[in-house]
């Protein structure tokens, strides 16, 4: 099979290398995104940004010897009582897939998670695997949250 090589950038990269170029995430993991976009917005989350980068202090990439400047996390939420979207955002989501399994990439999302906890503390950072996003409970579990619904009666 052909192998593709040549210069990746972050919107062209290989999955496979046997399967070719891939533009951006797989369709299945793009799915998994909006799913949780949607399960957040029923709980008043109203700012998203996909993907969210974030540059890491020189002092972080000293201890942790990274090269590497910045980390991009799939997924920041903001509630709608936030005044600034500039603030933290509330959630820092990764969807984990199959690429995941790899000892190599356990290792860097392991990075990622320790800045989150580190140096943005006001953020909940969440993973959640791309197949459980479609479990409306299980993503709110993960998130901490609870669908709240108003009902209203009429008053006789």
């Amino acid at each position: 099979m052909n192998k593709a090589y040549g210069k990746i950038t972050n919107k062209m990269r290989v999955q496979h290398g046997s399967d070719g170029f891939h533009y951006g995430n797989p369709p299945d993991h793009e799915e998994g995104i909006d799913n949780v976009i949607d399960i957040l917005k029923c709980c008043g989350y109203t700012h998203f940004v996909r993907p969210f980068r974030v540059w890491f202090s020189r002092l972080f990439m000293k201890t942790e010897m990274l090269q590497r400047e910045f980390w991009e996390y799939d997924l920041a939420a903001w509630h709608h009582t936030r005044t600034h979207v500039n603030d933290e955002p509330d959630f820092i989501i990764e969807i984990d897939g199959e690429k995941h399994s790899k000892k190599a990439a356990k290792i860097k999302d392991g990075i990622a998670a320790k800045y989150v906890h580190e140096y943005l503390c006001h953020s909940q950072f969440v993973r959640i695997d791309k197949h459980d996003t479609v479990y409306e409970t299980w993503v709110l579990k993960k998130l901490g949250l609870s669908l709240k619904f108003n009902s209203q009666r009429e008053s006789d």
